[in-house]
Formats: C-alpha cells, sequence, structure tokens
C-alpha cells in the first residue's frame, strides 16, 4: 500500500506540473500592438502660369475657414473613454486630445498647418477585449491667385507593429492617411487583419496640385488626417503540446493506479 500511496503522490505531482504549464501558456507572451500615422513635411509650392503678364502668382492663408480637431478613446468591456478637441481657426495653435489607461494609450494632434498624428498603443495582456481608436484632422482655407498653379507635398508615414501570443487571441489593427485638395485625394493605407504577428511600415510622399487659369483670386480647401485603430479580443489560450503530453501522462499514471487497486481488492 505504501507503493500505491507514492504512486498517487507522482500522479498529482504530474497533473499539477501540467496544470501549471497551460497557466503559464496562457499568460507567457505578451499581446497587442503599436500603430501610428503621421503628416509631415508639408509645403506649398507656387508656380506662375503667366510669368510675363505682369502680375504676382501666389497664395494667402485666410483666417476663415480654418479648422482642426483630434479624438482619442478607448472601448472596453463596460467602460468608455472619449476625448476631443476642436479649433475652428488655427492661428498656429496646437490641437491635443488623448486617452492613457494601463496598458494602453491613444493621443492625436495637430500642430500649424500640415502637421497631424495618431499614435496609438494597446497591451491585450492588461487591456481583455478591447478598440482604441484615435484621429487628427484640418481643413485649411486658401486663396489662390489668379493663373497660379499650387502644389501641396509632403510625407506620409505608417506603421503597425504588432507582437505574438501563443493562444487564439487576435489583434486587427490599421493605420490610413487622407489628403485633399479641392475635391482632389491621395489615401495611404495599412492594415494587419488577422493576427499573425507581423508589422509593416510605409513611409511615402504625396503631392497634389490645383491650376488657377481665370483671372480672379479663387479660394479653394485643402485636408488632410490620420487615423489609426487596434481591436483586440481574448479567447481561451490553447496549450501547447507539451502541456498535452503531461496531462496524458498523468492520466496514464492514475489509470495504473486504479487497476492496481482493483487487482489488490479481488486479491483480498
Amino acid at each position: 500500500m505504501k507503493h500505491l500511496h507514492r504512486i498517487t503522490k507522482i500522479s498529482t505531482t504530474l497533473f499539477a506540473l501540467s496544470l501549471a504549464l497551460a497557466s503559464n501558456n496562457a499568460a507567457a507572451s505578451p499581446a497587442g500592438a503599436s500603430v501610428r500615422a503621421t503628416v509631415k513635411d508639408s509645403q506649398l509650392i507656387v508656380i506662375d502660369l503667366t510669368p510675363r503678364d505682369g502680375k504676382a502668382a501666389g497664395y494667402t492663408l485666410p483666417a476663415s475657414g480654418q479648422s482642426s480637431n483630434a479624438s482619442a478613446s478607448l472601448d472596453m468591456i463596460g467602460t468608455v473613454w472619449d476625448k476631443r478637441k476642436d479649433v475652428p481657426n488655427l492661428n498656429g495653435s496646437n490641437t491635443y486630445a488623448s486617452v492613457y489607461h494601463t496598458g494602453a494609450s491613444v493621443s492625436a494632434s495637430t500642430g500649424t498647418w500640415g502637421l497631424a498624428n495618431t499614435g496609438i498603443y494597446a497591451d491585450g495582456d492588461q487591456l481583455g477585449n478591447a478598440r482604441a481608436t484615435g484621429s487628427a484632422n484640418q481643413m485649411i482655407g486658401v486663396s489662390v491667385a489668379a493663373h497660379t498653379r499650387l502644389i501641396y507635398s509632403g510625407l506620409a508615414e505608417l506603421s503597425i507593429d504588432e507582437w505574438y501570443q501563443t493562444g487564439d487571441n487576435r489583434t486587427f489593427s490599421s493605420a490610413a492617411i487622407n489628403v485633399g485638395l479641392n475635391g482632389t485625394y491621395q489615401t495611404l493605407a495599412l492594415q494587419n487583419g488577422d493576427f499573425t504577428g507581423g508589422y509593416g511600415t510605409r513611409t511615402q510622399d504625396f503631392s497634389l496640385f490645383f491650376d488657377n487659369n481665370t483671372d480672379a483670386d479663387r479660394m479653394i480647401y485643402m485636408s488632410f488626417g490620420t487615423t489609426a485603430s487596434v481591436d483586440y479580443y481574448t479567447t481561451t489560450p490553447v496549450p501547447e503540446p507539451e502541456t498535452y503530453a503531461m496531462l496524458g501522462l498523468g492520466a496514464l499514471v492514475v489509470g495504473a493506479c486504479a487497476r492496481r487497486r482493483r487487482r489488490q481488492a479481488r486479491a483480498l
């Protein structure tokens, strides 16, 4: 009976070890994402379409018709944080919105014209099921002089950095930049759908132009915006193969103990 008791203690130890392995696998590697979308190095270039007419080409930025906004939100089970800031007239002011929480941060900002940034950091181990979103936008009125070509150019940067976790957890991340000038738009997008542990970075110059071929000034609008989002979903983690092996070994030992007990009972 002492030998049987020893085997039973071994089986209990094996079961405890296998459960500990399963628990460690569930919390092993962190999961989440860092996402960023940025517009920078913006500039306006003037070209005189009729250089010999004696009239100067150019543009002005009137105080009216300029606006900026930034928003950030974090939506968790039972809890939502939202921040939004609107500025009706830029005048060189900054617009900033942010949300901070354990395991997550969302920030969005626009500076003087031509600068916008949105960034998200989300740690799935601390968030659980959650959605983080952010955006920064500007709308700017431009008065374009007669016989002027106006070129709006700049640099767009997108990045998604996701890190892996064992199990069935999933992250869905996206970053996008949209730039417009008088109804003509350019869009850059970067997306990581079903969670694969991959990452990506994309940098691209953009350029849009408008020709005022009339004899009078023309009022047009240029716009740009950055958006980013992260969706994180947790599910029951799947144990690793070695965990299954330990569970199986523990089950075999328990079965052997039961058979030995039955034989000893029949012998009595």
